[in-house]
C-alpha cells in the first residue's frame, strides 16, 4: 500500500521500530528456509496488537477468495508495543505471504518490502466525554489536549496550535500511547485526546464521542499490507483482488459501521 503509500506509527495500524532505507535483515541460516509455498493457499499474518485486526483479516479472507485461495492465517503472538521491521521480515520469509495492517506512509519502508494497494482508509480522531464538546473549536483556550506521539496528526495539531496567538492556543499533552491518551481522558486529566481512530475498536469505551476536528482537517490514511519485493506477481493479484471488492461495495459494507474507517 502506497497508501496503510506507505505505514509512522504498530501502527498497524502499526509504527514500525525500524526504518527509512534499512537493508535487509540478516537472518541466520536463511538460506535454508524459504518463503511459505502457498500452492492453493494464501498464507497470511494477521497482528492482534492492530486495533483494526478483526476488520483486516475479515478483508484477507474475501482478497483469498476472490483468488480462489484457501486463507490460512499465521495470528502474531509477539506482546510488544510495535513491531520491529526486522520481524516483519522474518514473519514474510517464515509464516506468511502478507502481513496485513499497515499504515502507508511514503518512503517509510525498506526496500526488501513492498505495500499492497490500501484496502480501507482511517482517520486520526479527537474525541471527548464532555457533550458540550462536538468540535476542536468547542475547546476553551487553555484546555489540555492529550496527543499520541509519533503520529502525522499530532504534528499537523502542534504545528495548528503553536501558530494561533498565545492567548488562544490550547494544552498540548503528550502521552506515548492511544491507551495512556484515552486513560488520562477518563480520568479528568485532559478535555479530548486526539488518537488512531481504528484505536476504539480495540478500547471500546463506553460514554466518549468523536468531535470534528474543525478548524483543523486531518487527510485519511490509507492501510494496507506489506510483501517482499520479489513478491511482484502476488502483489499484483492481491491489488486486482482488492480493486475487485471495492467494485462490488464489499469493502464499503465491512467499514461502513466506522465513522473513522471509510473504504479507499
Amino acid at each position: 500500500m502506497v497508501h496503510r503509500l506507505f505505514f509512522a506509527a504498530l501502527l498497524l495500524a502499526f509504527v514500525p521500530l525500524a526504518g527509512i532505507g534499512q537493508d535487509r535483515p540478516f537472518l541466520y541460516n536463511e538460506e535454508e528456509f524459504g518463503q511459505p509455498s502457498d500452492a492453493n493457499e494464501l498464507r497470511i499474518c494477521i497482528d492482534p496488537r492492530d486495533p483494526a485486526w478483526e476488520i483486516d483479516r475479515a478483508i484477507a479472507e474475501e482478497i483469498a477468495s476472490v483468488l480462489l485461495l484457501e486463507p490460512v492465517i499465521h495470528m502474531i503472538e509477539d506482546t510488544r508495543a510495535s513491531v520491529p521491521l526486522d520481524d516483519v521480515y522474518y514473519y514474510l520469509r517464515a509464516n506468511c505471504r502478507v502481513y496485513f495492517g499497515f499504515r502507508l506512509i511514503a518512503d517509510l519502508y525498506p526496500t526488501w518490502a513492498m505495500a499492497t494497494r490500501p484496502y480501507y482508509e482511517a482517520r486520526y480522531v479527537f474525541v471527548t466525554d464532555d457533550a458540550d464538546y462536538s468540535r476542536l473549536a468547542d475547546l476553551p483556550a487553555g484546555a489540555p489536549i492529550a496527543a499520541t506521539l509519533a503520529s502525522s496528526a499530532d504534528f499537523r495539531f502542534t504545528q495548528f496550535n503553536n501558530a494561533l496567538p498565545a492567548a488562544q492556543r490550547w494544552r498540548r499533552v503528550p502521552f506515548g500511547t492511544d491507551t495512556q491518551s484515552l486513560d488520562a481522558l477518563e480520568q479528568g486529566v485532559v478535555e479530548a485526546a486526539l488518537i488512531w481512530g481504528p484505536a476504539l475498536l480495540a478500547e471500546q469505551r463506553p460514554g466518549l464521542a468523536i468531535m470534528s476536528p474543525e478548524p483543523l482537517a486531518f487527510d485519511p490514511m490509507p492501510v494496507g499490507g506489506l510483501l517482499l519485493s520479489t513478491d511482484t506477481f502476488l502483489r499484483t493479484s492481491i491489488d486486482d483482488a482488492i480493486a475487485a471488492l471495492s467494485a462490488a461495495g464489499t469493502l464499503e459494507r465491512l467499514v461502513r459501521e466506522y465513522p473513522y474507517l471509510s473504504p479507499p
